[in-house]
């Protein structure tokens, strides 16, 4: 008569097999190397984009320094080109981006979020292509 583990009790104490145990090994690992070793950071871009220049320009120094390369950006920089008028927008602020999000109350913060995404309805083909890749997105 052969014994399975759904035949054993409850109370029965049997130990681990060694796929188990390779399992929780395995698992640890993945822990220290995420966790320790590989200290992921906040994109600079969604940084500048929540209003954290300082932030995302130490980023950018820590990637440059990673890559034994010297970065030039600094908070100086960021604060030059917020104020340039020469810019994509023709001097317009960006919707919702950098400082205007920064201790705005969430109702405003929310404003701003919905604003962005009524570009993607802007007209009709424009529309148009953000449903279908929705559609492709959330139908693969």
């Amino acid at each position: 008569m052969s014994v399975y583990a759904y035949d054993l009790p409850e109370s029965s104490s049997r130990t681990k097999t060694s796929r188990e145990c390779y399992a929780d090994l395995s698992i640890l690992r993945r822990f220290i190397l995420r966790f320790v070793v590989f200290r992921f950071r906040e994109s600079p871009k969604f940084l500048i984009y929540r209003g954290h220049d300082d932030k995302a320009a130490l980023v950018l120094q820590q990637i440059a320094k990673f890559n034994g390369q010297e970065c030039h950006v600094t908070q100086a920089t960021f604060d030059a080109l917020t104020e340039e008028d020469d810019s994509v927008n023709s001097g317009r602020p960006m919707l919702g981006g950098g400082r205007a999000q920064v201790g705005k109350s969430w109702g405003t913060t929310l404003k701003l979020e919905l604003d962005r995404y009524a570009l993607l309805f802007s007209n009709f083909t424009i529309a148009r292509i953000t449903i279908l890749v929705w559609l492709t997105y959330f139908c693969d």
